[in-house]
């Protein structure tokens, strides 16, 4: 392939010093070393912009610079942004230990690459730490903010400046977003543990806790004071502090599987991502308790149905509320994040999840509760159903991939507990296990408003794509699908189907639109899984006999193919004023194709359930195009069909039976037949995502045209043996490739050369195959006011500086592809 290059100049200026290379962008990194040595981790490290850059002569073995009791290595090197560079400088200067980092920006210009001014790294603890001049020194303050204080001396002793960094700065920072003076600020090596402080109401510290809070700070605290793990008096409560990795785990942990808690976790960004700021968890049993803080109170209520209250107050006695939170099931069971202005920050927000535990098993913590249910006394499949619910607990089996299955004898069933995500994926493959290659239909249920977000689905139903009664595991509820274009989902009372208790009808259309991740009615979104659904095929006949070419043919997506349920419609039946046959088909063209023949020419027009002509074609007309009127096979109405010779073509229908008053009319030009494009419309009465339908035709003594394009390759050697010197590629009513190659000697401009036709579906492959190793040149041409969206035509030249003959033409060209990527066209009159 060949590349174009623009005639636009730019220019690179360094400026060149005697005792350095010029700096390119690059940062001088410098990293210091408390010791006589160069190991990890290092105290700090500096990246900065300078007019030069020295390199190190090996940047794997640098030069460590010493003076015994402070030691430094710098070198060149370019600096990206969230701590990446091209040497791996701060990952290799500090290892696994923790340490933070912060990127100063140009005002006004935070987060440009090339507005950064310097980064500054370091290592997270309460040493002073020197410069490797012993002109200045810097000590870091840690606790849930870090204090950066640097001094004029090496000795930490007069104070220079001083700087804070919180925890909120960090968790904005991963989101791209400045802090005050333009900087961001970052956390890098082992992530930090969360200080828990747990309050007990004797000295012994044992049993459930009257109440924990967990706090990301810069340092744990016990780490730094190993005497707080003990059990301390703190004037009306008793407590224990200890380091934790994941703050849910060790709530678990302290408040055990059967005291209930409710646990509030605050984020520093409104979608609840990267950092907890804090998590407190209080025992959810309705009591007065007193804050750690020894000045206020709380009440943590769970409510049978799943809602909970969190009241504090701000007295000790609980008398004068200070805040309320109340908290449904749907928030509890899916830990969802929800979005609030408590913090004071209008942007990017705050965020907090809502969880539960210590109701005899494990916390669901967003997770789902699966249930798959089957016929019979086995688990195998095909399920019947699958179901995806929201519940506070959520248990696993032991062994995820050979789960227990229980079974009454005449229903079994399978439970666990899954991370689902959506269109039917979660973390064990259930829906696939279950229903296998088996079609199914699910049902994914969101919040009011939320439709598509993970945390506010509420559950997922999956049924199996047959007419049989489906009975629940215990026997008081029953379910049965009717299928056809749509399907009716009907739950019964009883486990016989026999007492109605609800409908539900989903359509094609459903299914269409919720492929592009668009909810319909009711908070929805509908899918399919397992293979592929047939389409139902109708095709009318003028005899009894339905053989030859169809009067007309209906193709139709349902959710069962109407002839599988039943075979008989197989045969050819009388319907009134027609004969017809019904069959089951994968590909709607290719069953027009074979059901017209070769020299039948037919107008077919397939309507989609999206704009774009994408995931799902509802149905498929095809009409024979011989301008005759024909009864449509509805036998109330009729239609007209007629094929032009210029390409153009129009179908009419009409609200009678022998075509007298026009209903409907679609005129289609030649390019739009040609190319299959998709043309958006709005007939189907769906303003978003609107309707989508194309045109094809076929029949025309070659096969039909859909997405076929004609090759006409052109040689000006003595055969078509060697490099073509051009391509042409373009879309005609068909495209019938030679049964066997030919190469035909044409006239073109006075020339005798040789030509090559192909019908191909990929110009690209197609053209790399054919010209090999030769440079050639590729040039789109699209329909005018398709914004390049409908292709028209394509041509293939070859680039090697020679004169050649141009198709349909006396013109020639000449094009020149130059070692520097240039490139240059010219063309001439005549090849002569």
């Amino acid at each position: 392939m060949v590349l174009f290059r623009s005639g636009v100049a730019a220019a690179v200026v360094g400026l060149l010093f005697a005792d350095g290379g010029t700096a390119q962008s690059r940062k001088t990194s410098v990293v210091v070393y408390d010791g006589d040595s160069c190991d990890e981790p290092a105290a700090t490290v500096a990246f900065t912009s300078e007019f030069t850059c020295t390199p190190q002569a090996d940047h794997w073995h640098p030069v460590c610079v010493t003076n015994g009791s402070i030691s430094s290595v710098s070198d060149c090197t370019k600096y990206y942004c969230t701590g990446y560079d091209d040497l791996g400088i701060l990952s290799d200067a500090f290892g696994q230990h923790p340490y933070l980092f912060i990127e100063q920006y140009d005002e006004g210009r935070c987060g440009w690459q090339d507005a950064l001014q310097n980064v500054t790294a370091y290592l997270l603890d309460e040493k002073c730490h020197a410069n490797p001049k012993g002109t200045a020194s810097t000590r870091l303050t840690l606790g849930h903010s870090v204090t950066i204080t640097t001094y004029s001396d090496a000795k930490c002793a007069n104070v220079a400046s001083q700087t804070s960094v919180t925890v909120v700065d960090v968790g904005i920072s991963t989101y791209g977003i400045c802090t005050s003076q333009n900087k961001r600020t970052y956390l890098g090596g082992a992530t930090l543990n969360l200080t828990a402080v747990a309050a007990y109401g004797d000295s012994t510290c044992s049993g459930s806790p009257l109440q924990l809070k967990i706090s990301q700070d810069f340092a744990c605290t016990p780490r730094l004071n190993p005497n707080n793990r003990t059990c301390e008096f703190n004037g009306t409560y008793f407590s224990t502090s200890d380091c934790v990795s994941d703050y849910g785990a060790f709530a678990a942990t302290a408040f055990g599987p059967d005291t209930p808690y409710l646990m509030v976790a605050e984020f520093t960004h409104m979608y609840c991502a990267q950092i907890v700021e804090y998590a407190t968890v209080y025992p959810a049993d309705g009591v007065c308790h007193a804050d750690l803080g020894n000045a206020t109170s709380f009440r943590a209520i769970l409510r049978a149905d799943g809602t909970a209250t969190i009241t504090t107050y701000s007295d000790t006695s609980c008398r004068f509320t200070a805040t309320e939170m109340n908290v449904d099931k749907q928030t509890l069971a899916s830990s969802m994040c929800v979005q609030h202005s408590d913090c004071g920050r209008s942007y990017p927000g705050c965020g907090r999840r809502f969880s539960v535990g210590g109701l005899g098993g494990p916390p669901s913590m967003g997770k789902k509760t699966a249930v798959v249910v089957y016929d019979g006394d086995s688990c195998d499949e095909p399920a019947a159903t699958a179901t995806f619910t929201s519940e506070l607990m959520c248990k696993p089996q032991a062994d995820h991939w050979h789960p227990v299955c229980v079974t009454n004898g005449s229903i079994s069933s399978v439970s666990d507990c899954t991370k689902y995500y959506c269109t039917g994926y979660d973390d064990l493959g259930i829906l696939s296990d279950a229903f296998g290659q088996h079609p199914y239909l699910f049902i994914e249920q969101y919040d009011e408003g939320r439709c598509g977000w993970q945390d506010a689905l509420q559950n997922v139903t999956a049924y199996l794509l047959d007419e049989k009664c489906h009975a629940n595991p215990k026997g008081t509820a029953s379910t049965r699908l009717t299928l056809g274009h749509s399907v009716t989902i009907t739950t019964y009372s009883d486990a016989k189907c026999a007492n109605v208790a609800s409908q539900t009808s989903v359509t094609v259309v459903d299914v269409g639109i919720s492929t592009y991740g668009i909810c319909t009615s009711q908070n929805k979104r509908t899918y399919l899984g397992g293979a592929t659904l047939n389409l139902t095929a109708v095709a009318a006949y003028g005899d009894s006999t339905c053989s030859g070419s169809p009067l007309q043919l209906k193709i139709s997506q349902d959710f069962a193919c109407t002839p599988r349920l039943n075979p008989n419609n197989r045969t050819c039946e009388f319907n009134g004023t027609y004969f017809s046959t019904s069959d089951c088909v994968s590909d709607y063209g290719a069953f027009a194709a074979t059901a017209f023949g070769p020299d039948t020419p037919y107008l077919m027009v397939a309507e989609f359930t999206h704009m774009y002509c994408a995931q799902i074609v509802e149905y498929a007309t095809v009409y024979p195009a011989d301008g005759v009127c024909h009864a449509d096979l509805g036998n109330a109405t009729s239609f007209r069909a007629i094929l032009r010779a210029d390409g153009t073509a129009t179908i009419t229908t009409y609200s009678d039976t022998s075509c007298r008053f026009t209903a409907t009319e679609m005129n289609v030009d030649k390019q739009t037949l040609a190319s299959s494009m998709c043309v958006q419309h709005s007939d189907c009465g769906r303003s978003y995502p609107g309707c989508g339908r194309r045109f094809s035709v076929g029949g025309l003594g070659g096969s039909s045209s859909t997405k076929k394009k004609t090759a006409i390759t052109l040689y000006d050697g003595s055969s078509c043996s060697e490099a073509p010197v051009q391509l042409t590629v373009s879309n005609q009513l068909n495209c019938a490739p030679p049964t066997s190659p030919i190469c035909e000697i044409v006239s073109v401009g006075g020339q005798m050369v040789y030509q090559a036709l192909d019908c191909i579906d990929d110009y690209v492959a197609f053209a790399n195959s054919t010209f090999g190793d030769s440079s050639y040149l590729i040039v789109e041409k699209y329909v005018d006011g398709t914004n390049c969206s409908t292709q028209d035509n394509v041509t293939v030249y070859l680039a090697d500086g020679e004169c050649h003959p141009s198709i349909g033409s006396d013109a020639a060209f000449k094009i020149t592809h130059y070692a520097d990527g240039l490139v240059t066209i010219a063309t001439y009159p005549t090849a002569s």
